[in-house]
């Protein structure tokens, strides 16, 4: 529960400095929420990483001035009643709804299991919390070329509590999905009020209709993911900057106000992944529509005025993100083609665009992208295409679809193009993570393409052709049917809710493979074994032979410290790979005396899954009958070395 008041309080203090657009949008609470979220990574980066800022004492400031924010918000809405949002927006309504299903709950438990959370996010935030900040921790990062913006996001509420608990973090996509549905809500709700004049509270529940929609569709994913990966911000960042877009070309009166919280989104999405950097031409060509559509201060006949405004707004979007990139360059990151753009844009890499394998490649990832595209949520991508279409008729908003359709063919060119060049080494026999990465954009073209239908039929009703379409709006039998339909879906969405909760603490949804079920009590048995029957910080040699490479990035981990500022290791794991791959080992029946200098040489050996041959050639030097016949089920003391012998301790 700390951990989820934290990311809230945060993001809704945060937002008090984030300039307010004037006008309807209840104030537009769902932007300056985003946004206000959206600083938490800026604020982290800049003032731990850049400025060197102890990150106890940055967390600290970081609570600080978001109190200072939220007095700030507040008395903004008494000194103006009008942008004062109600009390049914979804930011209140669905943030007290999760509270009180943490509550009933007892609070938030999350236990990782996706092999990317161990090695990268929630597995960097926990060395940077032992490490007590980035420059210690950065030797034991496994992607420490990665922007360090969600592992600084997820460790925040930890930092504050003194202890590391992932259940601190499960609350950060939420609160961002949270903001990032608020905004969707202001947006159509404006679009009734000013559009169609429709009256406010009636407004409110069609605007309750159309998120509750959405997230049913699982447009943008769960309302509460269930795990802490990258893809789910991803997807949020797009969406809000699209959906802020469409702010942007309808309310001429706020784009700078807009402008800068597309700026800080942009910034933000940076510090999470490096692939928002695709999004950059998009964010300039929106400039470039924004500079045609001139705005309400703008002589429609000044070329020259028109261009300054393009300008100036399309500065204010991308320069905060090339800040980001060049003050993470002069960190240092470790040189890699993930790193930097640079670096598979080289003469050699673009002589390889018309090579028989890039060619044979663009078979193989067209094919595997259409393969996804055609069945993952085909009813839902066919209504969104025609939102797309329909968009492209409106002289107002065109430039959405065409904004989508660009960052879509931006973002699967440079994912092909990574595959050819950085991953040529993997991509030569299989794709990589074509589904995971291709969700992205699919996400973003349903939201987007959902969010079009809607408005394009506001626009339709208020034309004035249909006027049946019109009375639709004003029938107070559908008013009622929809508030009716509101209510069931609401109640569908906390019943959502609650079974991630639960099943974020207990993965009894999930299909947990051996490794994740074994290796985190035995990692709790090593530490308390720390100082007693073993050293204070042993090395440990870690056998699974059935999930090698995962088991170690598990166990790795595990091994990870868990005071602030403490060990960045508890216990060090040396992982052995399974010796009977070995040219020849098929013939052997005894362990090679390599594999015996290896056991030798650690303070204990960690069996979590055996082959029989492995676990044969184990037995002569194992004594206790029942640690012969069941290794997996103990720890295994090394005992000499001529000959070498093991002594069992039960797990």
């Amino acid at each position: 529960m700390a951990g989820y008041f934290v990311y809230a309080f945060c993001a809704l203090g945060l937002a008090g400095f984030v300039p307010r657009p004037r006008g309807g949008g209840h104030g537009w609470l769902g932007a300056r929420l985003f946004t206000g979220f959206s600083l938490i990574p800026v604020f982290l980066f800049l003032v731990h990483i850049i400025a060197g800022v102890g990150l106890l004492a940055a967390s600290y400031a970081l609570v600080v001035l978001s109190a200072l924010g939220l007095v700030r918000l507040v008395a903004g809405w008494v000194r103006v009643p009008d942008t004062r949002p109600p009390l049914l927006h979804p930011a209140f309504v669905i943030f007290v709804a999760a509270g009180g299903v943490i509550a009933v709950h007892g609070g938030l438990g999350y236990i990782p299991y996706s092999g990317d959370e161990f090695s990268n996010w929630i597995g960097s935030a926990k060395p940077i919390f032992a490490g007590g900040g980035f420059d210690r921790a950065r030797p034991a990062l496994i992607h420490a070329d990665y922007p360090m913006g969600w592992p600084l996001t997820l460790v925040l509420p930890a930092v504050l509590a003194g202890r590391f608990d992932e259940g601190l973090a499960a609350a950060a996509p939420f609160v961002m999905h949270l903001a990032l549905v608020s905004l969707l809500f202001d947006v159509v709700c404006r679009a009734l009020e000013h559009g169609l004049a429709v009256p406010a509270k009636r407004a409110r529940v069609l605007g309750w209709l159309v998120v509750l929609a959405m997230l049913l569709a699982e447009a943008t994913g769960k309302l509460w993911p269930i795990n802490l990966l990258i893809e789910p911000p991803q997807v949020y960042g797009l969406v809000a900057m699209l959906a802020i877009a469409v702010a942007m070309l309808q309310d001429e009166g706020n784009r700078t106000a807009f402008a800068v919280s597309m700026g800080v989104i942009f910034a933000s999405q940076y510090l999470m992944k490096m692939a928002i950097l695709t999004f950059a031409p998009v964010l300039a060509v929106l400039a470039v529509l924004l500079a045609v559509h001139g705005g309400a201060r703008v002589d429609a006949g000044a070329l020259g005025t028109r261009l300054r405004t393009g300008l100036r707004l399309g500065a204010t979007m991308l320069i905060p993100g090339a800040l980001m990139v060049l003050l993470w360059r002069q960190t240092g990151p470790p040189a890699s083609c993930l790193t930097s753009p640079v670096a598979v844009l080289q003469p050699d890499q673009m002589a390889l665009l018309l090579s028989p394998e890039a060619v044979d490649l663009g078979r193989r990832f067209t094919a595997a992208v259409w393969a996804y595209l055609s069945t993952y949520k085909a009813p839902l991508t066919v209504l969104a295409a025609a939102g797309m279409a329909w968009g492209f008729t409106s002289r107002r908003q065109y430039g959405v679809p065409l904004l989508v359709v660009l960052y879509a063919g931006g973002y699967l060119f440079a994912l092909y193009w990574y595959h050819l060049t950085c991953w040529s080494d993997i991509s030569a026999h299989t794709l990589y993570s074509i589904e995971r990465y291709t969700r992205v954009p699919v996400r973003l073209f349903h939201a987007v393409g959902l969010l079009l239908v809607v408005l394009r039929t506001i626009d339709l009703a208020a034309s004035g052709r249909f006027a049946w379409l019109r009375a639709l709006f004003d029938d107070r039998r559908l008013f009622l049917a929809a508030a009716v339909t509101v209510a069931v879906l609401a109640a569908w969405q906390v019943g959502q809710v609650d079974r991630t909760v639960v099943d974020m603490a207990t993965r009894k949804d999930q299909n947990m493979y051996q490794p994740l079920v074994r290796i985190p009590p035995d990692a709790a048995r090593i530490r308390a074994m720390r100082g007693n029957e073993l050293p204070p910080h042993p090395r440990v040699a870690l056998i699974d032979q059935e999930w090698p490479v995962d088991a170690w990035k598990i166990a790795n981990y595990y091994a990870i410290g868990t005071e602030f500022g403490g060990p960045l290791k508890d216990f060090t794991v040396i992982h052995y790979l399974r010796w009977e791959t070995r040219a020849g080992a098929e013939h052997q029946e005894v362990l090679p005396a390599e594999v015996l200098d290896v056991l030798a040489g650690v303070d204990l050996v960690w069996p979590v899954a055996l082959t029989d041959r492995f676990r044969d050639a184990l037995a002569p030097h194992i004594a206790d009958p029942k640690c012969r016949d069941n290794p997996t089920a103990f720890f295994l003391l090394p005992q000499g070395r001529a000959p070498l012998s093991f002594t069992c301790l039960g797990k």
